[in-house]
């Protein structure tokens, strides 16, 4: 479906960092493996971010990064001048992502996140990171109150506050590699902003004090928690918490892929019809799985909110 793939060029505004970033000294654990489910709740909510160790069998991890390459880079190269390409309805594209909600392990991980076993899938994403990818801003994924009505079909759906947003960095998260780094606490409602830096008016992002108020790129922040993750981990975090990326300094392609699940207790309404890849796609859903997804709603990237 044409508009569904992403490109972004490579080069965000200049803005002086340091080379490396503070590591947290978190007095908490955070990595667990994936039957501690009663921890791994508790560091979710408490701390707004939870790690999973070996979440992937091989085959699986294999089969999802062939899936990410597949779709995003089929040529096996990334675009020229591009540093990374989003696909923002990827299980429509990937059996392999479908699959998983067949994983009793993976879904025992989201149904305990989620609170209850009637999940709804509620949108996916795969990303292509490539060496000398500038990075990404410091943000919140969720749409805030403040920024009602939303601009997008993506801040449509990231209006919907409780929700289980799982990730797997398919060749590992880490500093050198363009990884995620995140601020820890920061998914709860009286979080002021790191020490010295003030939330942007919309709470979108936030911006050192005394500066203009955009968004802040770099990893010199108090408190900042850069994620070490394993290839067949999975990383969880709230749609609230604050998370940046690293300038990607090594040598190696980035992947990840993501499924984001709400809990089906009322429908989810999109002010935009199923596209028709959407459509083909559900089409296909084997019966058994379909529960999760009768409620989908799909992405239309070309809809815009009606003007007055």
């Amino acid at each position: 479906m044409a508009g569904q793939i992403v490109r972004f060029h490579g080069h965000l505004p200049t803005i002086t960092r340091r080379k490396t970033a503070p590591m947290s000294d978190l007095p908490f654990r955070y990595r667990f493996a994936a039957d501690e489910l009663a921890a791994i709740k508790e560091c979710h909510d408490t701390h707004g971010f939870v790690l999973v160790a070996d979440m992937l069998d091989e085959r699986t991890h294999q089969s999802l990064c062939q899936d990410v390459r597949r779709q995003l880079i089929p040529d096996g190269t990334m675009p020229a001048g591009r540093g990374n390409i989003y696909q923002t309805t990827f299980v429509e594209h990937s059996p392999t992502l479908l699959s998983l909600l067949d994983d009793r392990r993976f879904m025992a991980v989201a149904e305990t996140l989620g609170g209850t076993t009637e999940l709804a899938v509620h949108r996916s994403a795969a990303i292509v990171r490539q060496p000398g990818d500038n990075g990404m801003t410091w943000h919140s994924d969720y749409c805030w109150p403040v920024q009602w009505p939303p601009k997008s079909a993506s801040q449509h759906l990231n209006h919907r506050r409780e929700g289980v947003s799982l990730w797997f960095y398919l060749t590992g998260s880490n500093p050198e590699n363009g990884g995620v780094a995140l601020m820890p606490n920061s998914h709860r409602p009286d979080w002021p902003g790191p020490d010295g830096f003030d939330l942007t008016a919309d709470r979108h992002s936030f911006h050192r004090r005394g500066t203009p108020a955009r968004g802040y790129l770099g990893m010199d922040i108090p408190g900042v928690l850069p994620i070490r993750s394993q290839p067949r981990d999975l990383v969880i975090f709230d749609i609230v918490t604050y998370h940046g990326v690293f300038p990607h300094t090594g040598n190696e392609t980035r992947l990840s892929a993501a499924l984001v699940f709400r809990p089906d207790r009322q429908p989810f309404a999109a002010p935009w019809p199923l596209t028709e890849q959407a459509k083909a796609f559900l089409a296909t859903v084997p019966a058994h799985l379909r529960p999760y997804l009768k409620t989908y709603v799909g992405l239309d990237r070309d809809w815009k909110p009606e003007t007055t």
